[in-house]
């Protein structure tokens, strides 16, 4: 079975992929909105309907928390509460 494949052999060009992906997933404003009322994250996706795994996954790619937390890990397979 064949599989297709990108190769990506520039770092920076990996790099500004990745966050156009991730500003696709979660609008760059809106994910300000959540590092500005981090305390409030949670109903913030609810608001803008973003589902929990995208913002924990975001949240961990970006350094903000650990994968092996558990917030991670309490809310990565949810799609909303």
């Amino acid at each position: 079975m064949l599989k297709n494949k990108i190769v990506i052999e520039d770092r920076l060009e990996e790099n500004i992929i990745d966050h156009i992906a991730l500003d696709i997933m979660i609008n760059r404003k809106v994910y300000d909105e959540i590092l500005n009322n981090y305390d409030n994250k949670d109903e913030i996706a609810r608001k803008y309907k973003i589902p929990l795994c995208f913002l924990y996954s975001r949240l961990a790619r970006e350094g903000k928390i650990k994968y092996n937390s558990k917030d991670y890990i309490n809310n990565i397979e949810k799609i909303i509460l």
